[in-house]
């Protein structure tokens, strides 16, 4: 545990010590507002506040980011103590009390030998009146909304979340929802999540919104590649983000209190918190403030959670054809009127959109390929790791062997994962509902026994890449990247398998683009071509990027 310099100690042992009682604490800046604001750039923080309970003065307020560690909560105390803000007077207090055990330790040591108290307590009452009185400051601007329609919007999501839509839609599968009633003739709507952390669906409200932002952010995308010595402008990514004429659901899984713009559910144990929003050029991004809003969203997601139900096998598969169906949904403005809303995929609209970041990557290729040509760094494929005759196999394992592989129980080979315990636990827990995606290199024994050498050496894999190439325009390469940055080739795809190696990296998508190397025996066997849980050797935890 870090202590305060002695300096430091001396200079706050000759401050007064105030027989007052002060209350501390931090809370999630999107927890104070109405406006869910904060998330338009991505980073998200927090507000750190101590409060002289006995005068009711706030000594100190900080805001800091999210993933600022406990030492911000000290850094604001040393603040109250020597430079509160007016009318306050520098000194010690008493006493403190905060909410959390693990920042009361740390006080604890980081204090000693300056005559204050620390002392934890579930409910700091000033401090709590403070946030409700700063939550309901911003809560004015929804005062028109009824929170009985808003309940209905807030259960209805909820139902959305088990479907899990984004592990079957991609952000470029769009699908169109006409509904022609509140001045909405159709909403076109993308889901996120398929390949990242943030889940959500967005329902643009117009064709060029949707296509314009996917312009911009694609050409931003080329910009920061070809220039990456050049600092990144969040200003102008926040910009991009603002110019979009959407309304959107963000699911959230954390612990977030209900308010007037955030529901929360709890699925199977997981608490998730539900944002909803908008984002227009002229307003920027603010919460929903009228029931007139509520009214398109809410026959939207029922019409998609009907349609996704209905066509879950279809919507999974790599390509999507065009399907359209028609659902009447009973209205929230009238309980006793239906509304006929149709909901259909976009099959061309999807090739354009795949189109303009193809258009990208290529211009990206091009720009590598011509700081090669001016000597740049090249990246060098070797081919000299995976064992000739290895049958190579894009498959899936399920939860039981992937337990057993994870415990280590074949080989003494000892490669530590670069995944966080987190991530890992959360892979096992998905993998219980739906089998992990592996590629299995099979070859014989003692060559699985030499590869598995050659790759603890080199500390493991962590990433797998599949590039255009080989020996010509229309095969796929394998490569695995060892921790040590080595490249190696293990495949060759032919144009041929491209839709199986499709499947299987949607396959992938459903874990956030992790997968499994296994490494197996048994090429001269009678497994050859199909391996059985004995011959499994190792699995390496890695992820793939495209």
């Amino acid at each position: 545990m870090t202590s305060l310099p002695e300096c430091t100690r001396h200079r706050l042992q000759r401050l007064p010590l105030i027989p007052h009682v002060w209350e501390g604490g931090r809370l999630p800046v999107e927890e104070l507002m109405a406006s869910p604001q904060q998330g338009v750039s991505g980073q998200k923080s927090d507000c750190i506040i101590w409060l002289d309970g006995s005068e009711g003065l706030v000594r100190a307020m900080d805001i800091v980011k999210a993933s600022v560690g406990k030492e911000a909560v000290v850094r604001a105390l040393l603040k109250a103590i020597e430079n509160p803000h007016n009318p306050a007077k520098p000194g010690r207090p008493k006493k403190i009390v905060v909410k959390d055990r693990e920042l009361q330790f740390l006080l604890r040591g980081v204090l000693q030998n300056l005559d204050i108290e620390v002392d934890w307590s579930p409910q700091l009452p000033l401090l709590d009146e403070l946030w409700l009185n700063f939550q309901n400051s911003q809560s004015q601007c929804c005062a028109y909304i009824s929170p009985e329609l808003f309940n209905r919007l807030g259960e209805l999501a909820s139902s959305l979340w088990p479907l899990q839509p984004w592990l079957l839609l991609s952000e470029d599968e769009i699908l169109r929802v006409d509904i022609n009633r509140w001045h909405v003739d159709s909403l076109y709507v993308s889901v996120l999540g398929m390949m990242g952390e943030e889940r959500g669906i967005v329902l643009y409200r117009t064709l060029d919104s949707l296509k314009h932002f996917r312009q911009r952010i694609a050409h931003l995308a080329l910009e920061r590649y070809s220039l990456p010595q050049q600092e990144e402008d969040d200003d102008e990514l926040e910009s991009i983000f603002l110019q979009q004429d959407c309304w959107f659901v963000n699911y959230n899984p954390s612990q977030e209190e209900q308010t007037s713009t955030v529901w929360r559910s709890d699925y199977h144990g997981e608490e998730v918190s539900i944002v909803f929003g908008s984002i227009h050029p002229y307003e920027g991004i603010r919460p929903i403030k009228e029931d007139e809003e509520i009214f398109p969203i809410y026959v939207a997601l029922s019409a998609l959670a009907s349609f996704i139900e209905q066509h879950e096998d279809d919507l999974a598969e790599e390509t999507i054809r065009l399907i359209r169906e028609k659902y009447p949904i009973q209205s929230p403005e009238d309980d006793n009127s239906t509304c006929w809303v149709s909901v259909s995929t976009m099959p061309d609209l999807t090739r354009e959109l795949e189109q303009i970041l193809d258009d990208v990557q290529q211009d990206c290729k091009q720009a590598l390929g011509e700081e090669e040509e001016e000597g740049g760094k090249n990246i060098a494929l070797q081919e000299d790791l995976i064992p000739e005759d290895t049958i190579v196999l894009l498959e899936t394992i399920p939860s039981f062997l992937l337990s057993r592989l994870h415990n280590n129980s074949y080989t003494d080979t000892n490669c530590p994962s670069s995944l966080s315990a987190q991530t890992l636990a959360w892979i096992h827990n998905l993998a219980a509902k739906t089998d992990f995606p592996v590629i299995i290199l099979q070859t014989t024994k003692p060559k699985a026994r030499q590869l598995l050498c050659r790759l603890e050496a080199e500390k493991g894999i962590v990433k797998v890449i599949f590039a255009n190439g080989g020996a010509s325009d229309h095969e796929t390469l394998g490569v695995l990247q060892t921790t040590i940055g080595n490249f190696y080739v293990f495949a060759q795809f032919p144009e041929q398998v491209s839709y199986p190696l499709g499947r299987w990296q949607k396959r992938v998508a459903k874990f956030d683009g992790y997968c499994g190397v296994v490494v197996a025996m048994g090429a001269k066997g009678s497994s050859r071509g199909n391996p059985q849980p004995k011959d499994f050797l190792y699995l390496f935890y890695t992820r793939v990027e495209k």
